[in-house]
């Protein structure tokens, strides 16, 4: 081992004999056992001394290094400053020392020193480097205005005049929100001096002559942006939310469709255009829009934002949006809230004929509150419907008495028996078994029933649809269906008795007027109420020769609304004849042929509507989608396969066009369709 002690005393003598080499080269016998800092500062002022500064700086470096690692900041920072008396320009030690004086939260010094780095590396031709150097300041001090202001000025002197705009267009955004409009003016100024194009500045603009009432200026700029940058997305929004602003929606729309066309993605357009469709009264259109939204709000826990949307569409999708409001009871905590609705969503599930799924919604709202009775019997109902357990004996016995005695008093020839429009779905499957299916013999100990070609389902919608051909004066076509069901049910009265009326002359088939209509709702609790009545009161107080078109298209809203489709459907013919708004009124009156199951006609208005359009058109693809559903309702299914193609082809992630494509395709393969499966969850004692 070394004699330390010996060796630096040596060095000293030389050193003092102005033997410099022989000092240094005694100093660097130490650095061979270890790195020392001390060692390498002392060698650098030897090598000072000597008039090599290039050696000496790279000693001093060295010595900083070593300094920084061990933690020692102050002496580090004291030999980069010695490098700098040396070498002022010296970039290195300018950039290490402005690391060293951001790790001790040294934010001004830091910035000052990467500063003189950046103008020395601009001043060579450095301009990456220089650029690296600006964006490491930006990061020190991002909210600091004088910072920001040199870090634009900076980038003016590097040559990037767009980013210097940026930057200042940036620095004039935050007076803006302050509210201090001279300041933001001034700033905005400057980045246009540099960027005239600049389309930060420009929004900025057009957003500083909005909060100072000045709409035309408003536009003007935004409209100067856009004729730089049509299919800039930021320009387009910004536009499309002050054209909301001014109530100019049908600008808005198209600048928003622009944007939702080119990034589906883009929630904010998603939003506003879902807005407008709203507003516009195209629920359809508006749930498509804004379904992307309503997820992302709850994905974030906005869920008053989510609520307060779902609460418009609970009566178009009621399943979708109660599913997405028990999320929001479940996030949130609130228990008698959870079980309101998972019962109101296990209902809907019974509806569809989701039972198992019902099941399950009532037991999680009995495993809430062990006391809720309702749940209780809709459990054990449940279960009997399901086959999980046996309904009670006694149960069994009463209700097939009850039965028979329906059988017994079951309707003569002449009586019609209808379904009231409040009737739950148990209600009108046991109706329509009650008239479709014939008595047993009573000449037998053991039931002989003869089975149905058709299922209640079918025979409830095939009804409704021919009942409407009827209403609409289809007397043909109406009386293609009902001898269909006639055949199927042929000890049907009903349908008899209609097919009589029907064939025999002298009888009108052709619907009521709005005058029958009313007199009938009037005295029914399922007809229009005083607000509906008093629109009626409107129409007939209009004067002789004019149609007020908006008012029969409000109140067919208001008809479907309430589920009176037949009367939405003649308030809709009528608004459908208004030219300037015929595309919303003739969608809305297709929608309803559709609900009605009169797919025909909602074909025949659908392919109205689209031939006034182009592909170009905003609801293009919704239009020929609904069509291709109507011919799928319709059992048209080459037509359908061909139209959904077509909208897939233009969108392939058009809502679940790929999946109707490709069930389509299935369906059509088909040799012959599958005879309807009577549904396990219906249970009749009849």
């Amino acid at each position: 081992m070394k004699d330390k002690t010996a060796i630096i005393n040596t060095a000293h003598k030389y050193a003092s004999k102005g033997q410099t080499d022989k000092a240094i080269a005694e100093w660097e016998k130490l650095l061979d056992e270890r790195k020392d800092g001390n060692i390498h500062n002392t060698i650098g002022d030897l090598y000072l001394r000597k008039g090599t500064e290039g050696e000496a700086i790279e000693s001093f470096e060295k010595a900083a290094e070593i300094f920084r690692k061990d933690g020692f900041y102050p002496k580090a920072i004291a030999i980069y400053k010695k490098i700098l008396n040396i070498a002022p320009n010296n970039v290195d030690a300018l950039i290490a020392l402005a690391r060293l004086n951001a790790e001790k939260g040294l934010t001004g010094n830091a910035i000052e020193n990467y500063y003189r780095a950046a103008e020395i590396y601009n001043r060579d031709g450095l301009t990456e480097k220089a650029t690296v150097i600006v964006e490491k300041m930006m990061q020190l001090s991002p909210t600091d205005v004088s910072t920001r202001s040199r870090i634009a000025y900076l980038y003016f002197r590097i040559g990037l005049r767009e980013k210097a705009a940026n930057e200042y267009a940036s620095i004039a955004a935050t007076y803006l929100e302050k509210n201090d409009y001279e300041k933001a003016q001034e700033f905005y100024d400057k980045a246009m001096e540099y960027d005239p194009e600049n389309l930060s500045a420009l929004i900025g603009l057009s957003n500083l002559a909005g909060e100072l009432k000045n709409t035309d200026k408003a536009f003007q700029y935004l409209e100067t942006a856009m004729s730089y940058n049509p299919d800039n997305k930021e320009v387009l929004l910004s536009y499309a939310m002050l054209a909301i602003k001014f109530n100019k929606t049908g600008d808005a729309k198209k600048a928003l469709i622009k944007v939702a066309g080119a990034d589906p993605s883009d929630i904010r357009a998603r939003k506003l255009l879902g807005t407008l469709y709203l507003n516009e009264g195209l629920l359809e259109i508006a749930w498509e829009e804004l379904l992307p939204y309503i997820d992302d709000a709850l994905n974030k826990e906005k869920w008053s934002e989510a609520h307060e949307i779902l609460h418009k569409f609970k009566d178009l999708y009621p399943v979708a949006t109660n599913q997405r409001l028990l999320h929001i009871c479940k996030a949130q905590g609130d228990d008698n809230a959870i079980s309101h609705e998972l019962k109101e969503l296990a209902g809907l599930y019974e509806n569809e004929g989701s039972n198992e799924d019902a099941l399950q919604l009532y037991k999680e709202a009995l495993e809430l509150n062990h006391d809720d009775s309702a749940a209780s019997d809709k459990i054990k109902e449940l279960e009997i419907l399901l086959g999980i357990s046996e309904p009670p004996v006694e149960t069994v016995s009463e209700e097939r008495s009850a039965a028979e005695d329906n059988v017994t008093a079951a309707p003569g020839p002449e009586e019609e028996v209808s379904i009231p429009q409040e009737a739950t779905t148990t209600e009108m499957h046991m109706v329509i078994e009650r008239n479709t299916i014939p008595a047993e013999p009573e000449n037998t100990g053991v039931p002989s029933r003869a089975q149905p070609t058709m299922s209640v389902e079918e025979f409830a919608a095939k009804k409704a649809e021919a009942d409407f051909y009827a209403q609409q004066g289809l007397e043909s076509e109406a009386i293609k269906i009902y001898e269909t069901l006639a055949s199927a049910f042929p000890a049907n009265e009903e349908i008899a008795g209609k097919l009589r009326s029907l064939k025999s002359p002298g009888i009108q088939t052709n619907g009521t007027s709005i005058e029958k209509t009313r007199e009938e709702t009037a005295g029914s609790p399922s007809g229009a109420d005083d607000d509906l009545r008093a629109l009626f009161e409107k129409f007939e107080n209009n004067e002789e020769g004019t149609v007020d078109y908006e008012t029969h298209y409000t109140t067919g809203l208001e008809f479907k609304q309430k589920g009176l489709i037949d009367e939405a459907i003649k308030e809709l013919q009528i608004a459908a004849g208004d030219e300037e708004k015929k595309q919303r009124n003739s969608t809305m009156l297709a929608l309803c042929y559709m609900e009605k199951g009169a797919y025909q006609l909602a074909i025949a208005e659908f392919n109205k509507i689209i031939d006034a359009m182009t592909p170009s058109d905003s609801t293009y693809l919704h239009v020929k989608y609904e069509l291709a559903n109507a011919h799928m309702n319709n059992k048209d299914y080459g037509r359908a396969l061909e139209l959904f193609s077509e909208v897939r082809e233009y969108n392939p992630e058009f809502k679940d066009v790929s999946a109707k494509v490709d069930s389509l395709k299935v369906q059509i393969l088909q040799t012959q369709q599958e005879m309807p499966k009577p549904k396990k969850d219906r249970v009749s004692y009849i």
